[in-house]
């Protein structure tokens, strides 16, 4: 596809993921420890009200009641978990986040999965939040997930997805292709083919989302300018940024039940025509 920040970015010409050439040691090299910070340790109320409907729906899957977070970032997952009975822990890298939720009494993990050692078998639920598309080896890490995840337990994940509109419409420009933080970008039929390698079945996969300040931005102005004021709205005066335009966006959509109905319709069209820009994956495992 072309350079983005001294890497070559390809795309498969079978399953139209896109992928990072590692050209040094920056790759590996890449600092996730102060990753998170305090401003984005909190979230807005949307986001919270979202992922409770989320792992309302993970019910069906517990029997002994053991959740992990791969990646927990700032721990909104655990916390929902651990309200609906979930004994819920977590995984993370990052220093900052892993002191706030162990401050909040959670058993998390510092380091990557594999150094982890969890047993075979263990958790019934495991998410993962926006983190495959950081790894250096995808396919590692679902093996990883396949072996401590127990038979007929749920992988549930969400990552950027590589033939939304967005990638579509700005190619490399896109802000979410950026190595080597971003070193994978997967479409449904590349996720689902590692899945499937890694012992899962029965994915189920949604493509919504899409945040139009970006697509706007660069065709008016050739480039990523735009800030997002307190109503959501956009002017040209500071350098975009996908976070938080698309909190702005959410939180006006999430402003009365008119709003939120517009929402659902709008993300039930894009993931019709499967140009959203997340895909969102229930996988479950086969033993």
């Amino acid at each position: 596809m072309g350079e983005k920040n001294s890497f070559r970015v390809f795309r498969c010409l079978d399953c139209q993921s896109l992928y990072t050439e590692k050209m040094s040691d920056e790759v590996e090299n890449y600092d996730y420890v102060d990753y998170y910070k305090e401003a984005n340790l909190t979230v807005p109320e949307f986001v919270w009200n979202s992922l409770r409907n989320t792992v309302s729906t993970f019910e069906k899957y517990k029997q002994n009641g053991r959740f992990l977070d791969v990646g927990c970032g700032a721990g909104i997952l655990l916390e929902i978990a651990q309200e609906k009975g979930w004994q819920a822990e977590g995984m993370e890298v990052s220093s900052p986040a892993v002191e706030h939720m162990r401050g909040k009494g959670f058993k998390i993990f510092q380091g990557i999965l594999n150094e982890a050692n969890y047993p075979e078998n263990y958790f019934d639920v495991i998410t993962m939040t926006e983190v495959i598309e950081h790894v250096d080896d995808p396919k590692e890490v679902l093996c990883e997930i396949s072996r401590i995840l127990r038979p007929n337990g749920l992988l549930w994940m969400t990552t950027p997805h590589a033939n939304g509109i967005s990638i579509k419409l700005l190619g490399s420009d896109w802000s979410v292709v950026c190595p080597p933080e971003h070193l994978h970008l997967f479409s449904k039929k590349g996720l689902n083919t590692l899945l499937n390698e890694a012992g899962f079945s029965d994915c189920r996969f949604v493509m919504h989302g899409v945040n139009p300040f970006e697509i706007l931005s660069h065709f008016r102005n050739g480039k990523q300018t735009v800030e997002i004021d307190s109503q959501g709205l956009a002017n040209n005066e500071a350098e975009f940024d996908r976070v938080q335009s698309s909190y702005a966006l959410n939180s006006w959509f999430s402003g009365g039940k008119g709003k939120d109905q517009i929402k659902k319709v709008l993300n039930s069209v894009i993931s019709t025509v499967r140009l959203g820009d997340t895909l969102k994956v229930w996988a479950t495992l086969r033993k």
